[in-house]
């Protein structure tokens, strides 16, 4: 687990993939390891597969606020707003001060009244 952070903060993507999935076949409940391997599946670009494990950790953990971002900026790619911004509300209802959600959010608020 330890070791998969590791190579996740070196950008070693494919080897923290590798070293998340083994974890998670010896705790498959862990939300936060979920939460991980996404992160290492978004920096190999799998973005279908960090929305599979993104939405496994939310449905493990609902409380995860950074799953919760992590799918909006998914969303936003993905030309999904509406999605995003539900997203986005739902990881601020967890952590009121997660600096980055609310900064996402009011973006997407002033690009949609931008666009009006």
């Amino acid at each position: 687990y330890n070791r998969g952070d590791e190579l996740l903060e070196a950008a070693k993507f494919q080897q923290a993939a590798e070293q998340y999935r083994r974890a998670l076949e010896l705790d498959p409940e862990n939300g936060r390891l979920h939460y991980n391997l996404s992160q290492a599946l978004r920096g190999l670009g799998d973005y279908e597969g960090q929305k599979r494990e993104l939405e496994s950790a939310i449905q493990i953990d609902s409380n995860l606020a950074p799953a919760y971002y992590s799918l909006a900026q998914l969303y936003v790619k993905q030309g999904s707003v509406a999605q995003a911004k539900q997203a986005l509300k739902t990881a601020l209802a967890i952590s009121p001060q997660f600096a980055e959600a609310q900064q996402a959010l009011s973006s997407l608020d002033g690009d949609r009244e931008r666009s009006e």
